[in-house]
């Protein structure tokens, strides 16, 4: 979607809806505030100004791996994956308080839970 077409949500009416359906997720409409890698997987919290809203986006997770994102007063988001080298995204919650704040879980099937927030980067 060109950056000049407006979305499809704004805030609260993007809550658990898709980022590119909602013609949130153009280049030109996203920051990525923080990056995740672990090997040849990748996660991304990004957060759509147009849209005001955050999500996660993820690639080459195992199949069954999972990503939450969380943002403070807002339900939490979730994908299950089901694996390979496809981009997946959480469904959007929407950014009513400084998106920076939003939080990217990768709950393991077993052992720690790993987080990152924006400004974190590994």
């Amino acid at each position: 979607m060109p950056p000049s077409a407006a979305p499809g949500c704004t805030g609260r009416t993007c809550e658990g809806q898709d980022p590119v359906s909602m013609g949130c997720g153009g280049a030109d409409m996203v920051t990525t505030l923080a990056t995740h890698t672990a090997g040849d997987r990748r996660v991304e919290l990004r957060y759509g100004k147009p849209c005001a809203a955050v999500w996660a986006r993820a690639t080459h997770l195992h199949k069954g791996g999972r990503v939450d994102v969380t943002l403070q007063g807002r339900p939490s988001q979730r994908i299950v994956s089901q694996g390979g080298p496809r981009y997946a995204a959480t469904p959007m919650t929407a950014a009513t308080v400084d998106p920076s704040r939003a939080t990217v879980c990768l709950p393991p099937a077993e052992g720690a839970r790993r987080c990152f927030t924006a400004g974190t980067e590994s």
